[in-house]
């Protein structure tokens, strides 16, 4: 996709506060244990949300940190097209090498979202999808975006499968995820505290998700485009993430 990372941002900010709320209520086939891991994505979108507020002062990565290896963690919400009428949101881990030029991580803590609007209609989902791939430094324009210059840019991918297994009405869906991730990153490094959050290290990063949903339920399939025009929360409901580096 050929849009700039700041471009990105500022819709994630609509993405991140589409659903923004403090506690939230899983639905009724779900445990307690399911709503404290519920909370605990509210509050790590919560404090994303306020990472987000700052990096409007920060600018492009232009050259690797001086720690070539960043941990990095977040929130990040999939759509598709208007048929599949819901969300899937949750947690992100990324870990990343400059010297090397690779990126990996994980979506966790996984829920299906029916409305944005009210979190009382939510699903918590069983199993992550992990991903790896590539970072770039090209002035050129990198991987998707040919207006950027000297900025690392990210490319990857990653594939896993999501249960719902506690709803009995969605007869045990699966949701099988094939995922392409392209972002940029911003260096964080003057930041320092975020209120509520804590000190954030050097590195954040941010963008698109695309690739498909093949929802499977009593033996049926069907597969739905993942939205990657714009971020999620905007007007046609599309999906991103936002990734950052706590100092230890």
């Amino acid at each position: 996709m050929k849009h700039t990372f700041l471009y990105s941002l500022v819709l994630s900010v609509s993405f991140l506060s589409a659903c923004d709320v403090s506690t939230g209520t899983v639905n009724s086939g779900s445990s307690a244990g399911d709503q404290a891991s519920y909370n605990e994505y509210v509050a790590n979108r919560n404090d994303a949300i306020s990472v987000l507020d700052e990096l409007d002062t920060t600018t492009a990565l232009a050259e690797a940190p001086e720690n070539s290896t960043a941990s990095l963690q977040g929130t990040y919400a999939i759509n598709s097209t208007e048929s599949f009428g819901t969300a899937l949101v949750g947690d992100m881990t990324m870990n990343v090498d400059f010297d090397t030029a690779t990126v990996s991580g994980s979506l966790t803590n996984n829920f299906l979202d029916e409305d944005g609007t009210d979190e009382s209609n939510v699903t918590e989902l069983d199993g992550s999808v992990n991903f790896t791939g590539s970072l770039d430094l090209d002035p050129t324009g990198g991987f998707y975006d040919s207006t950027n210059t000297d900025q690392w840019q990210l490319e990857a991918s990653g594939a896993g499968t999501l249960t719902d297994n506690e709803t009995a009405a969605s007869g045990g869906a699966t949701y099988r995820l094939d995922v392409d991730l392209y972002g940029n990153f911003y260096d964080t490094s003057g930041i320092g505290d975020v209120d509520g959050v804590g000190e954030l290290g050097d590195v954040a990063a941010g963008g698109l998700i695309e690739g498909n949903v093949d929802v499977t339920t009593d033996g049926d399939t069907v597969i739905y485009d993942i939205t990657g025009s714009e971020l999620y929360g905007t007007g046609d409901d599309s999906s991103g993430f936002l990734v950052y580096e706590l100092e230890d």
